[in-house]
């Protein structure tokens, strides 16, 4: 469009000719720290993320590394905790013969 006195005129404000501003170095880095990654989800889906999320109060990058294997999942936390917790109580209570099976039973779930 163009005004009254002839020159370009648009509704966009403070850039110029569709030019943006260079990011400063510091943004620069961060955007090459941390990329943004957009997908799309059906309702249900995220619902269910949603539902997951209010319920552990945990992000959603911590689902994703848990999914990629990269972090272990709570649950696998709290089993081991209670493994480890179940042990200490049996241990001393079984006879020295049957310690053995019960720390081999034990490293068998560890590794599971």
């Amino acid at each position: 469009m163009v005004n009254a006195s002839g020159k370009r005129h648009s509704n966009r404000r403070g850039s110029r000719d569709g030019k943006r501003r260079a990011a400063s170095p510091s943004r620069q880095r961060y955007d090459a720290k941390n990329p943004v990654v957009s997908l799309r989800l059906t309702a249900d889906l995220r619902d269910a993320l949603d539902d997951l999320r209010s319920k552990g109060d945990i992000s959603i990058a911590d689902i994703l590394r848990t999914g990629l294997g990269l972090m272990s999942s709570p649950i696998e936390e709290a089993y081991n905790n209670g493994a480890g917790s179940a042990l200490a109580e049996v241990h001393p209570l079984v006879c020295d013969e049957c310690q053995d099976v019960v720390m081999e039973f034990f490293s068998q779930q560890q590794k599971t």
